[in-house]
């Protein structure tokens, strides 16, 4: 089948869909590979100056697209290279690399560990691998990444930058605009955990395993054993929120943005002048807490890695305003002045204004207050500070323990006394959180991932304690984005909210939670896109398997301009689904029963995969047309058509290996041109 007239086909069917998908990444993952330079990888353990490891790779790849190491085209992010830690280590012996795309090879079958010790950058938590700043590929070949379980752990596998061009993403500040795509790879342990605090609200952990914000294609990959973790409260001493990945203080936690400038150290808390805490990324209208600038009409770029001020005000100045955050950054501004009126904490101004409690920028928690009265709300995956009137907690973050103590979609309210503990935030994304980017799985499985809200005074003190924080997307969370799955089995993840006196936090969308979520259709993102292909949504824990959400209300009661589609093509299974608040109607799923499925395991190929027993209704089961061709594999890379028709899923039944996987990509359906 000639790919130009698949190309027109698929195009035809995603118009007609009223859907926006990357077609052209989904062709190309079925094209056969380009016969090109590739950079090779030869080491797997740490890089020096003889090895070539995949970290090394991958910033040789950045590098060769950025040698000057510019801030890229619509954004602000001063030396963006130079927050990977990666760069001081240097490119030891890898080459291949050339500007534009470039292809990774790792070694057949190997297992590289990453530890939870050596981050390399904290581009919205710690990732262990340079963020992905170009075009690449990463040939798998059955390589696994694995990440060891360590208590209390934060370390993800992958940021993928955003395009500062793109209407989805305007201004967002970036490494550079990331395209990766992975081909037959295991993604095992990755865990992104939300900052705890003692009063404060807890901070959001937003994908486990991956953080998408650009393009992100799966080719024949497995992720298992990932989670997303929000923090809780009731935890140390602290009293500022928690941040996105690091625990609170009285200054708010930091984190959330890019390692310091000049080393590979964690975002730092903001001091009371200049703080070094980062901040990454521009968001949408609605994300951030009481006092962020998103609680006005238009989403705000995030900074460069500065942080704000410290937070806390002298304690004569009881009716000093919360402080600003810095720009993109940490916490509030020292306060000066008293008689102040405004308590609305922090904002993306460039420096604090005058202040009690700041409130936190983009992946920073709310700090506490100084005189007790009013604390910082959270910036983006951020919990509120605890004062007598507590600060909101940001998208996904806890609020502190006070008075309108609120928190951010998915966080939980902190107890309304400032004696009291902070709500939990909200686990998102268990492998998987796209924020306004694009992402297709293809011929993927997805099991055994988790996303777990964050508890509310924590073995504290009972009836002080707030309310949990939620547990969505167990393998997706996917953010005014656009996901388009094809072919592909996400059966036995699952979501567990936290707890508190107030209650629990909710738990729904076992294998994907859709969400649109945006004040102002004109600044990022007004939509969320979710497309199912003869897929497999089956067997979640804890909540219902899909859920497609549009609240009508974003942070500070805005009104949600963002719109949430789903459509399903072909044959689908999904056992529960939900459009909830203001979400159109689902469309009608084919299949719904038990698709009887063994558990992950080696069943031939390079990933593990999910095999139907014998008599499962997902066999033969999937529907092929014109405008719908199938890949001429399965996940294993044997022949996708091996009965009467296609099974759904990533694994064909009763099929033989292929000796050339991808011979032109699709299989021809009988009939069609």
């Amino acid at each position: 089948m000639d790919l130009s007239s698949v190309s027109h086909q698929l195009r035809s069917t995603y118009a007609r869909a009223g859907c926006a998908v990357a077609v052209g990444a989904l062709l190309g993952v079925f094209a056969a590979p380009a016969v090109q330079a590739a950079i090779v990888v030869t080491d797997t353990g740490a890089g020096s100056a003889l090895t070539c490891t995949l970290a090394q790779a991958i910033s040789l790849a950045n590098l060769a697209n950025n040698p000057g190491n510019a801030t890229p085209a619509g954004a602000t992010t001063v030396d963006p290279l130079s927050w990977s830690a990666a760069m001081a280590v240097g490119s030891g012996s890898c080459t291949g690399a050339a500007a534009g795309a470039n292809i990774i090879r790792l070694p057949a079958g190997a297992t590289i560990s990453l530890s939870t010790s050596s981050p390399d950058n904290f581009w919205y938590g710690p990732n262990a691998l340079p963020p992905i700043a170009s075009t690449i590929t990463i040939e798998g070949h059955g390589a696994a990444l694995r990440i060891a379980f360590v208590p209390a752990s934060r370390l993800r596998f992958f940021f993928v930058g955003a395009d500062p061009l793109s209407s989805a993403t305007p201004g967002y500040n970036t490494p550079g605009p990331g395209n990766l795509t992975l081909r037959n790879l295991t993604l095992d342990g990755g865990v992104q955990r939300g900052g705890s605090s003692r009063r404060g609200g807890g901070g959001a952990g937003l994908g486990g395993a991956i953080f998408n914000q650009g393009t992100l294609t799966l080719s024949g990959v497995t992720l298992t054993n990932n989670l997303a973790v929000g923090g809780s409260s009731g935890v140390g001493t602290a009293t500022g929120g928690g941040g996105m990945a690091q625990d609170g203080s009285s200054a708010g936690g930091g984190m959330g943005g890019p390692v310091s400038r000049g080393s590979s150290d964690a975002g730092q808390d903001g001091t009371l002048t200049t703080g070094v805490g980062g901040a990454g990324g521009g968001m949408a209208s609605g994300l951030g807490g009481r006092g962020s600038y998103n609680n006005g009409g238009t989403g705000g770029a995030g900074g460069n890695g500065g942080g704000g001020g410290g937070g806390s005000g002298p304690s004569s100045a009881f009716y000093n305003a919360g402080g600003g955050g810095g720009f993109g950054g940490g916490n509030g501004g020292q306060g000066e002045r008293a008689g102040a009126t405004d308590l609305t904490g922090g904002s993306f101004s460039n420096g604090g204004v005058t202040g009690t409690g700041g409130g936190g920028g983009v992946g920073a928690g709310g700090a506490s207050s100084g005189s007790s009265l009013a604390a910082g709300g959270g910036g983006f995956g951020g919990g509120g500070g605890n004062a007598f009137i507590g600060g909101q907690g940001g998208f996904g973050g806890g609020g502190g323990a006070g008075a309108e103590s609120a928190g951010g979609f998915g966080g939980g309210n902190g107890f309304q006394h400032q004696g009291a503990f902070g709500g939990g935030g909200a686990g998102m994304g268990g492998a998987i959180f796209n924020h306004g980017g694009s992402l297709s799985l293809v011929n993927c499985t997805l099991s055994g991932n988790s996303a777990i809200g964050g508890a509310s005074g924590f073995g504290g003190t009972p009836g002080l304690e707030g309310s949990g924080g939620s547990a969505l997307g167990g393998a997706v969370f996917n953010l005014n984005g656009n996901v388009n799955v094809y072919f592909s089995t996400l059966a036995g993840n699952g979501v567990t909210a936290g707890t508190g006196t107030l209650g629990a936090g909710a738990q729904a969308g076992g294998a994907i939670y859709s969400l649109a979520y945006n004040a102002v259709a004109a600044a990022g993102s007004s939509s969320a896109a979710l497309v199912l292909h003869n897929s497999i949504l089956a067997n979640s824990t804890g909540g219902v398997d899909l859920v497609v959400d549009q609240p009508a209300a974003v942070s500070g009661g805005l009104v949600n301009a963002a719109v949430v589609t789903t459509s399903a093509l072909g044959a689908n299974l999904v056992m529960s689904a939900l459009a909830q608040n203001g979400a159109a109607a689902l469309p009608a799923f084919p299949l719904g029963s038990d698709p009887s499925l063994t558990p992950l395991a080696d069943n031939g190929g390079p990933t593990q995969t999910m095999a139907p027993l014998s008599g499962s209704v997902v066999i033969d089961a999937g529907q092929a047309s014109c405008e719908i061709p199938l890949p001429s594999t399965d996940q294993r890379g044997y022949q996708r058509v091996a009965g009467a028709a296609a099974d759904i899923g990533a694994y064909e039944s009763d099929a033989v290996e292929v000796d050339s996987v991808f011979v032109d990509g699709f299989e021809a359906v009988a009939g069609c041109p």
